[in-house]
């Protein structure tokens, strides 16, 4: 069976209201958030979106968020919450769309289970470059 690629996915994705919801962020850094994405899920055997299990998605999922926020910049916190929401605004969509073999449910439990009561659980805001200053004061009072 054919499923669609990447590219068409991100395609649709693009006029989405998940898309809609990453308030003025920057459409490249949405895409290449979501292509690297799925670059990791494909070097584990994960091609196709299909083929994306909870257990992968949580795992990598968690890997990005530690991996944006073990960079030693001032705003590390603020890049793990923005790709966190990309990345969580892309698997509602695909699976609300039946891109993914789980359903909407399983991935908003599987989002809620890593938000726990973290900064990642923040509503998002308008991205604005300079004030992720003030947003990074606000986030690591939260996580300290």
């Amino acid at each position: 069976m054919s499923y669609p690629a990447l590219g068409e996915i991100l395609y649709v994705f693009e006029k989405s209201d998940e898309k809609k919801s990453l308030i003025d962020y920057p459409a490249q850094r949405v895409r290449k958030t979501i292509i690297d994405f799925a670059a990791t899920m494909s070097n584990v055997g994960c091609e196709d979106l299909k083929l994306w299990t909870e257990e992968k998605i949580e795992y990598f999922l968690k890997e990005t968020i530690s991996y944006e926020e073990n960079f030693e910049t001032p705003n590390a916190k603020i890049h793990a919450f923005n790709a966190y929401k990309t990345l969580a605004a892309f698997l509602r969509f695909a699976a609300k769309k039946e891109y993914l073999s789980l359903s909407t449910a399983k991935i908003d439990d599987l989002l809620h289970g890593i938000e726990g009561d973290s900064y990642l659980s923040q509503p998002i805001e308008p991205f604005t470059p300079e004030e992720d200053v003030k947003k990074l004061t606000k986030y690591q009072d939260k996580t300290s």
